[in-house]
Formats: C-alpha cells, sequence, structure tokens
C-alpha cells in the first residue's frame, strides 16, 4: 500500500504546504483581502482545532501526491513542479471555480483560495523532485 513513498518527503511536503498556508492566509499575504471576501472572523478558540484540522490535511494531501509521484516517476524538480501544476490544472482549479459558479464566491476569493493550492502544490512537487 505505501510501496516506495518516502514518509520523510510527506513530512517535508506537508511542512511547506503548512508554512505557505500561514503566510498566505496572513497578514502580510492575502489574510486580510480574504476575511474581507470570505467574511470570516478569527475566533482565538478554535485555532487550535484549526491548526490540527490543517496539519492532517497537508499530511493527506502531501501522502496522496507522493503516492502519485512515485507512480508517476517523479525523479527531479521539474516534473514534480509539473505535476504539481497539472494536479492544481485538473483538480483543484475545476472545483475552485464551481464555487464561482454555483456559490457566487467572488472570482478574486476564487484566485486567492486556488492560488494558495497552486503554490502548495508546485512547492510540494519540488520537495518530492528532491527527496
Amino acid at each position: 500500500m505505501f510501496g516506495a513513498v518516502s514518509f520523510v518527503a510527506v513530512i517535508a511536503a506537508a511542512i511547506v504546504k503548512i508554512v505557505l498556508g500561514m503566510f498566505w492566509y496572513s497578514d502580510n499575504g492575502f489574510g486580510q483581502k480574504w476575511k474581507q471576501l470570505s467574511k470570516v472572523k478569527p475566533d482565538k478558540e478554535k485555532l487550535p482545532i484549526a491548526f490540527v484540522g490543517m496539519t492532517i490535511n497537508s499530511v493527506i494531501a502531501a501522502f496522496v501526491f507522493a503516492s502519485f509521484a512515485v507512480h508517476m516517476h517523479v525523479a527531479d524538480i521539474a516534473a514534480g513542479f509539473m505535476m504539481g501544476l497539472k494536479l492544481w490544472f485538473g483538480f483543484v482549479m475545476p472545483f475552485a471555480m464551481s464555487g464561482y459558479f454555483w456559490e457566487n464566491k467572488q472570482l478574486e476569493l476564487v484566485f486567492i483560495n486556488s492560488g494558495y493550492e497552486l503554490v502548495a502544490l508546485v512547492a510540494m512537487g519540488v520537495v518530492f523532485g528532491l527527496l
């Protein structure tokens, strides 16, 4: 089931995704605009649960990505980069656009959220290409 998946690479990619997310949604990134568009009010009491959930989700995403990378023989940075780009273009972007088409989410909010996923998937792919 786990095959040749490197757990070091999975943990490294998950950490990269978490760190990118912390910056992306911070006030130094797109945090202010994201809060305004999503109408999310920060709740410090729920913060620990959010971090645990984000960590679990990041590890799951990294493991599944790593599994694909092993099966697709991703062996260098360029291949990892391209795989991250293709996963985003084939899965994240179409689903994210559904929020725009069906849920009336503002396009700018869709771009902020899916832009994070693009950067995260490409960065994770680079990690898998390196490790």
